[in-house]
């Protein structure tokens, strides 16, 4: 048994299906790691990918336990891949791409806080910040920023102040924010903070109430439709019908601008049933003949 497993080894060859290195040193590996990495001045797995004279990203994930032990072992700093994360914030940034982001920002406000770093859609994520320099307060100092305690947390002189002049207070932030939110009132250095409001009338629904603004907390976050009658729910899924020449459930889940599908399972027991509403039949779908859609209305 072992012979055969000699003889299979002793004709693999030198190199891979692919073309690449076989049957090299820990040693021969990372000094090929190392020459990679002093021509391009980085190392990633996507460079060792598209370099055929090293072995796969893989293989040295296997040889090494990781591919951050063999980054280690050369010397070399451990990138992940730039792009963008779910919530459309940048990663893979160096750091000092990360501090100049925090620059750009004191350029803009004046002064740092968390709340700025977090209500930036273009910034790094605080716990970013954190994981690679230690604290906000250490990345900070690289800039040259001191925190300014009082713009740490804005004073706030509420003592003694009426009722109506903290609604005077929110209608001037919806005037000038077009809504409102707990992160609009805090971020504001006038006026009550979120709690003293809740405090005050019993909770910013009815607070919000008294202004005359009608607060739509889930709408906000989300771009689908929310409180719509049947009528305009089965009208929606007639026009996606019309756009795209058939439904499914796919579809629904890809497209924003109708309501979601388990709101359609919720409102009519079924979706097959919502379907059957606006004369559609399930059979329908993109590589089969498409039937008539519904006319307009």
């Amino acid at each position: 048994m072992f012979d055969a497993a000699q003889r299979i080894l002793q004709t693999r060859g030198t190199t891979t299906r692919t073309g690449r290195p076989r049957g090299l040193s820990d040693e021969q590996m990372l000094q090929r790691l190392k020459e990679l990495f002093d021509r391009n001045g980085y190392v990633t797995r996507a460079l060792i990918d598209a370099t055929r004279e090293l072995p796969s990203s893989s293989a040295y994930f296997r040889r090494f336990g990781g591919l951050k032990r063999a980054f280690e072992s050369i010397g070399a700093p451990h990138r992940h891949g730039k792009g963008f994360t779910k919530s459309g914030r940048p990663r893979g940034l160096s750091n000092d791409e990360m501090l100049d982001v925090l620059r750009q920002l004191w350029n803009e406000h004046g002064y740092l806080t968390e709340e700025i770093i977090r209500t930036c859609p273009t910034a790094p994520d605080v716990s970013g910040y954190f994981t690679r320099f230690g604290s906000l307060r250490r990345a900070y100092e690289l800039i040259g920023f001191v925190p300014d305690r009082e713009r740490t947390r804005p004073p706030r002189i509420v003592r003694g102040i009426s009722n109506e002049a903290i609604l005077d207070g929110l209608r001037d932030l919806l005037r000038r924010h077009g809504r409102l939110s707990k992160s609009i009132i805090d971020g504001s250095s006038r006026g009550a903070c979120h709690g003293t409001i809740a405090y005050r009338f019993g909770g910013l629904l009815q607070a919000y109430k008294l202004i005359g603004y009608m607060s739509n907390w889930y709408g906000e976050r989300h771009a689908r439709p929310h409180y719509v009658s049947d009528e305009e729910m089965l009208n929606a899924l007639r026009k996606l019908w019309r756009d795209q020449g058939y439904l499914s459930q796919k579809l629904i889940r890809k497209v924003t601008s109708v309501p979601s599908y388990y709101q359609y399972c919720k409102r009519f027991g079924a979706i097959s049933t919502a379907y059957g509403l606006i004369g559609f039949t399930a059979t329908t779908h993109p590589s089969r003949p498409k039937i008539a859609s519904p006319s307009e209305t």
